[in-house]
């Protein structure tokens, strides 16, 4: 008998395509996966944020909640899917860059690096959520909004990014004078 499921499946059980093909028809990759993820990350941030308190209870029937809507919208499931994949690439990206950072910065450079590493990161998840839409068809609905509503498109593509800079500027690390130097020493 289980020689004759073996022989009628070809030796499937054994191999790992086979069981991912299993897997994929369950749903696990469209469905359980993607709703783990998105009740994690909702989860975390309400348990960071303490926006509702801090009963946990009371965060993981929201981030539940939550979850599962966003698993049973057929449009957000197919962006998900395509989202996930390419944060899978960009991770992957990340993580090199940040291994070959880690190879060549001293400790004295470290902080300079980690600026550095910061601003890819950012580039790295803008270039994932461009291919995201791009994939999913979306890119036209955002182009027409930011068309339709010049207001909110020019605040979101100029006044971001200025914000962005004063609050780096703000939280920049002071930049201290050189010993034996001052400023204050000069006499004109």
């Amino acid at each position: 008998m289980v020689l004759n499921i073996f022989a009628q499946y070809g030796g499937g059980f054994l191999d790992f395509r086979f069981v991912l093909e299993m897997w994929r028809s369950a749903g696990l990759f469209d469905v359980v996966l993607p709703f783990i993820l998105i009740f994690a990350v909702i989860f975390a941030i309400l348990e960071k944020s303490k926006v509702l308190g801090q009963n946990k209870a009371v965060h993981a029937i929201v981030s539940l909640a939550l979850a599962f809507f966003a698993i049973s919208n057929p449009w957000l499931n197919g962006f998900f899917a395509i989202l996930f994949s390419n944060a899978a690439i960009g991770f992957a990206i990340l993580l090199v860059v940040i291994l070959f950072l880690g190879f060549f910065i001293t400790d004295n450079q470290q902080t300079w690096w980690v600026w550095v590493g910061g601003i890819f990161a950012v580039a790295i998840f803008f270039w994932v959520l461009s291919r995201s839409l791009q994939e999913s068809g979306m890119i036209v609905d955002v182009y027409g909004w930011l068309y339709s509503n010049p207001f909110l498109g020019s605040l979101i593509v100029y006044g971001i990014p200025v914000i962005l800079m004063i609050i780096a500027v703000i939280f920049a690390p002071a930049w201290t004078e050189p010993k034996g130097i001052s400023i204050k020493g000069i006499k004109g």
